[in-house]
């Protein structure tokens, strides 16, 4: 055999062992990048999809064909199915985009990347009273978190480009990583409780229900409450009331509120529950007197705006709800709410899902907008 025979099979056998990983990582999907069709036993829990989600989930919205988006990190995320019964059949079908660690300038992106698509017609925003805060030592409220976000006060962050999309998709089939996170996928289908990112974009917190399963729910409120602790010690963060909404981050949401009402699409603002362990933490080192400020701040963006505004950020029933043994039904820790209590959120702000009973005392509309979710 000649050099040139040589290098043509041996060109021909990489190429061929190239086509089998790449077709092998398409029919697995791991990162639920392609909306292979998920086979049980094999590759219907996707545990690896939540360190892929800013790439997946752009192209799981354009599949979706969603006329509601939920947007917000990763507490809504976990917290809002989409396929809950609670939403309005109007609003049906919903995505969930929430972005673990996702802050405010990146949220908005996503929402106006949601704008891009016809048939959205309704985006929930969830929004964090941390990310409206600011280091003391910073002399003006427009601190960013959002890696690689504009500074520029009248600029929103754009989608990425094409050629990143590329990247994102050739990745997912022909590295060594994809090719590894595929045969985890199968490995783990048969866990205890398999983590999965569904085809609309929910997470099901499978992360915190194999660490209940294996040492209790306690052990997570203990980290969590630890972590908080490091993360905002007293005195470290400020909200300065006084000139918030001509912050980085107001302006930005002004401007995606012009741009989704120049497309018909209505916008709902939602403040996201946390347990009273996590708002107790926020009284104790020093922050309660700004979490009402930043809510007053807010209901006064959300009058200016004639939006929509729910608050669960409060002591409610649910909040302060916990077991003797440490578990929570409605939390998963501190700062992440179930879909049980998800559930109670939309049957509170659609007036749904009768079934589950009284919730008119579970959060409150600071200001309501007709016909935009609000009573």
């Amino acid at each position: 055999m000649n050099a040139a025979g040589f290098l043509g099979r041996w060109a021909a056998l990489l190429i061929g062992h190239i086509g089998l990983v790449a077709a092998f990582n398409i029919a697995i999907d791991p990162y639920a990048l392609w909306g292979t069709p998920r086979i049980d036993g094999i590759n219907q829990f996707k545990i690896t999809a939540h360190s892929k989600v800013r790439q997946s989930k752009p192209a799981q919205l354009a599949r979706s064909g969603a006329r509601s988006v939920v947007i917000g990190n990763s507490r809504p995320e976990a917290g809002l199915d989409p396929m809950s019964r609670c939403w309005p059949p109007e609003l049906q079908p919903v995505y969930n985009f929430g972005i673990p660690g996702a802050g405010v300038l990146e949220q908005l992106r996503n929402a106006r990347h949601a704008l891009t698509f016809p048939n959205v017609r309704r985006i929930v925003i969830t929004v964090d009273f941390s990310d409206f805060l600011y280091l003391a030592a910073v002399e003006k409220p427009d601190r960013n978190n959002d890696a690689g976000a504009s500074q520029n006060r009248d600029s929103l962050p754009g989608d990425p480009g094409i050629l990143d999309t590329l990247r994102n998709r050739l990745l997912s089939v022909l590295s060594l990583d994809a090719l590894a996170d595929s045969v985890a996928t199968i490995v783990s289908q048969q866990g205890i409780a398999p983590s999965d990112v569904t085809e609309l974009g929910f997470n099901n917190g499978g992360m915190f229900a194999t660490v209940i399963a294996y040492e209790g729910q306690s052990v997570l409120f203990t980290q969590k409450m630890t972590e908080l602790s490091a993360r905002y010690p007293t005195g470290a963060w400020h909200f300065d009331h006084a000139s918030q909404q001509t912050s980085i981050q107001f302006v930005a949401l002004s401007r995606l509120i012009r741009e989704a009402r120049a497309d018909n699409v209505d916008i709902v603002l939602v403040m996201n529950p946390f347990h009273h362990a996590y708002l107790d933490l926020l009284e104790n080192h020093g922050y309660g007197a700004d979490l009402q400020r930043w809510k007053s701040v807010l209901g006064d963006f959300a009058t200016e705006h004639a939006l929509p505004l729910w608050d669960f950020a409060t002591r409610h029933t649910y909040a302060l709800s916990r077991a003797t043994d440490g578990t929570s039904q409605w939390f998963w820790e501190p700062a992440h709410y179930r879909p049980e209590l998800g559930d109670r959120m939309l049957a509170r702000m659609f007036e749904t899902c009768p079934e589950l009973g009284d919730v008119a005392n579970f959060g409150r509309l600071l200001r309501s907008a007709p016909g935009s979710g609000g009573e």
